[in-house]
């Protein structure tokens, strides 16, 4: 059910709840993405215990705890999400005013469940009792998730394994180091979540006892049998986070080993592109060599072939020739070749001078900084 602000400030006022539960409220402001860190993963728990007008004993409760649940998304199918509870409650008329916000599907299903068979009514009996219903089901499809991050990390463990650095088909992908990278951050957040659920636990419990002392030896009994259930769930809270935090260490070293691998993967692409860059200049060098081979032949049958030069022979005797127009050949030629040269020289020296002066330029900022970091 959504409910505006104003509905709620009335609500407040109304019920006269304490005014700590608007910090339990600021908890569940909206969020357009998945928060992992911050004042959305702080979970807080608040308890009084004063007398009405009447004289008559009330409790009021009021935290917040974080719980998973499956999302549907087929990346990442399971979340942390945080539930409300508030209730105060009148020990002499035995009433209880609860207001349970954004509540897991579990126990949305044993409230249903509840009122189908008339056992609702024993939430009102005692305070504890509500709470005993949302402790019952805080440990809830924690096996799942734990069930889900294994089989992942059994599937990349498994991809590591089998890959071969020289086979390109065989090696582990980036993709799956980021797949693997993102199920550690969930790890983190769900030990921290489960830490939190602890602190809270442990509140409760000291509650319990003032509380007891409170009512005295007329709930003995339904006390000892709360403490015996919060003691169950702190038990399975904290196998829970026992069991993430070595998940997490396994994802750890699974990851090293992943960065590792994909280190030396593109080292040895490296070395297979440096071989192929060797190979290539040795083609070269080849090409060149035969290059410079027929290069003084191609040279001489060109100028032959110009008509400057001719060859007689006569009697036998072979005499080389040069026609007066060959000055037209060489005063076109020589002074290409000199402005060419020259355009190489104004082209190379305007390059390196480019570059001297960026390099004095970033020498001069960094004594600007220097100077600036000793003033």
């Amino acid at each position: 059910m959504q409910i505006s602000k104003a509905a709620m400030k009335l609500l407040l006022s109304k019920q006269k709840i304490f005014p700590q539960f608007v910090n339990i409220l600021c908890a569940f402001k909206l969020q357009t993405k998945e928060v992992f860190g911050g004042a959305a993963v702080y979970n807080k728990a608040y308890f009084t215990n004063e007398k009405d007008n009447l004289g008559n004993l009330e409790f009021e409760t009021a935290y917040t705890l974080k719980h998973i649940e499956n999302n549907g998304r087929q990346h990442l199918p399971w979340s942390i999400r945080q539930m409300g509870v508030y209730q105060k409650y009148n020990t002499s008329i035995k009433s209880s005013d609860c207001l349970l916000i954004q509540t897991s599907t579990r126990v949305k299903l044993r409230i249903t469940e509840s009122r189908k068979d008339g056992s609702i009514k024993n939430l009102s009996s005692h305070w504890t009792h509500l709470h005993e219903l949302h402790l019952k089901t805080l440990s809830y499809n924690w096996d799942s998730y734990f069930s889900y991050v294994n089989d992942r990390l059994s599937d990349i463990n498994e991809e590591y394994l089998f890959s071969k650095v020289e086979a390109r088909e065989k090696q582990v992908s980036f993709t799956s180091l980021q797949a693997l990278d993102t199920l550690r951050t969930q790890l983190g957040i769900m030990c921290y979540a489960l830490e939190l659920n602890l602190g809270v636990l442990n509140q409760l419990s000291q509650e319990v006892e003032r509380r007891k002392e409170l009512e005295g030896y007329k709930s003995a009994e339904r006390y000892e049998q709360f403490q015996t259930n919060l003691r169950t769930c702190n038990m399975e809270q904290t196998s829970l986070r026992q069991q993430a935090t070595h998940i997490m260490q396994e994802a750890d070293r699974l990851l090293a080993h992943l960065r590792d691998t994909i280190a030396l993967q593109d080292s040895n692409a490296m070395m297979a592109l440096t071989h192929k860059t060797i190979q290539e200049a040795q083609s070269m060098r080849t090409i060149t060599v035969i290059a410079l081979v027929y290069l003084p032949a191609s040279f001489t049958a060109s100028l032959m072939s110009m008509g400057y030069i001719h060859v007689d022979s006569l009697s036998g005797i072979m005499k080389l020739g040069a026609m007066p127009e060959m000055w037209v050949y060489l005063a076109i030629t020589l002074p290409l070749m000199v402005f060419t040269f020259l355009i190489w020289g104004i082209w190379e020296w305007w390059s390196r001078k480019r570059v001297r002066g960026l390099t004095w330029r970033e020498q001069r900022g960094l004594r600007d900084e220097k100077k600036d970091i000793e003033s």
